[in-house]
């Protein structure tokens, strides 16, 4: 079955929102590198995309109007049956936000076996655009 993507550039309220290009690597890295929950940003093949706003942005609500958009665009696009995604356990402005705009329900946690201060674990959140209880 083919899915359909999501569009190239869109826009929300107060935002627009757009791929990125490569030369914008150097700007983006400084963003990622100004957020100290993030990782690595770069997209690799079989994982999914992150998004992360600079500090001075936070707390502004963008977070909530990106996902909600996002969350529509998604349902609009009429192929799939749910929108889900990952955070991490330790960063709960993420978990907050995952949980405001309806991805409350818990389907997997991943993470590294062993405990240690660089061990990570992330949630696998879950909205369904059906009403069923998964997708």
């Amino acid at each position: 079955m083919s899915r359909n993507l999501l569009p190239g550039k869109w826009m929300t309220e107060r935002l627009k929102v757009e791929d990125s290009t490569l030369d914008e690597v150097q700007e983006l890295q400084k963003i990622n590198d100004a957020v100290p929950q993030t990782q690595s940003w770069m997209r690799v093949e079989g994982q999914d995309e992150a998004v992360t706003f600079h500090p001075k942005f936070q707390g502004k609500g963008y977070g909530p109007e990106l996902m909600s958009g996002l969350i529509e665009i998604v349902k609009q696009l009429g192929s799939y049956t749910c929108m889900r995604s990952y955070a991490s356990l330790t960063n709960w402005p993420s978990l907050r936000l995952c949980v405001k705009v309806g991805l409350n329900r818990m389907v997997e946690i991943v993470g590294d076996k062993v405990h240690s201060d660089k061990a990570e674990a992330h949630v696998l959140l879950e909205k369904s655009f059906t009403g069923l209880e998964s997708c």
